[in-house]
């Protein structure tokens, strides 16, 4: 099949992001969901794709729920994406490369094979994930720590403070805050652009030419803070499972 259509499905922890590809080298639409079901509800609309391809973190139950709808959709299988030792120019850091989530893996290869330099490859979803690759596509490992959102839960379920922040009248130029609500929101911002900050910082003392990408639904919320150079490719992931895709 020399040019086959394939829907692409990046399943992460808080929404679900498809598109649909005609060709190896350009994504369609993406479309953000936050449920399966309201994925599952426009897939009818689309012509039957040759292969459907999946990065998911979330659990068994789900995978279920998507391999029965693709079945009674186009009866085709679900090609799910694992994290690999090496692929694409990346070798893989941890002892055993498939505990590695496989929508940081995807991420990183699309970024190394877009740029081919030292990188930081930084997804901003439920939790924050830094992975450093170094020139020859070597990952170095990585960060994780709790996102945007799962900061300002901690703070409710540790303490008493029962405002609502609103993540839009977040101000990238004012770091103190006037209320509570709104140190909540400046606190949980500020805390994920420093530490990329500092991912960044320590990356360039070893290669000054070191570029970082950002990914994930949060990007555009933390893109004003950071003081390092950064590149904004919201659909990261989805990249990498096309080229894992054309790959096979």
């Amino acid at each position: 099949m020399s040019n086959p259509t394939r829907l692409l499905i990046d399943a992460g922890n808080s929404r679900i992001k498809w598109t649909f590809v005609e060709s190896q080298s350009q994504l369609g639409t993406v479309i953000s969901n936050v449920d399966l079901s309201s994925a599952i509800d426009a897939w009818p609309l689309l012509k039957k794709p040759d292969q459907v391809w999946l990065a998911s973190v979330r659990d068994e139950q789900f995978g279920q729920e998507l391999n029965a709808a693709i079945k009674s959709l186009w009866d085709l299988p679900v090609n799910v994406i694992c994290s690999s030792k090496k692929a694409l120019g990346v070798t893989n850091a941890y002892a055993e490369p498939q505990t590695l989530g496989c929508d940081r893996w995807a991420a990183m290869l699309a970024a190394y094979h877009e740029s081919k330099r030292s990188l930081l490859v930084v997804n901003l979803g439920t939790a924050l994930t830094i992975d450093a690759v170094d020139a020859e596509g070597h990952h170095l490992g990585g960060l994780i720590s709790p996102g945007i959102h799962l900061q300002q839960e901690a703070i409710y379920v540790g303490t008493n403070i029962d405002c609502i922040p609103d993540i839009s009248t977040f101000d990238s130029q004012e770091l103190f805050a006037p209320s509570t609500a709104e140190g909540i929101v400046s606190g949980s911002i500020n805390t994920i652009s420093a530490l990329i900050d500092r991912a960044c910082q320590n990356r360039i003392k070893q290669d000054p030419d070191t570029l970082c990408y950002l990914a994930g639904g949060d990007a555009e919320k933390i893109k004003d803070t950071l003081q390092c150079p950064c590149i904004i490719e919201p659909s990261l992931v989805l990249k990498g499972i096309a080229l894992i895709a054309a790959a096979e």
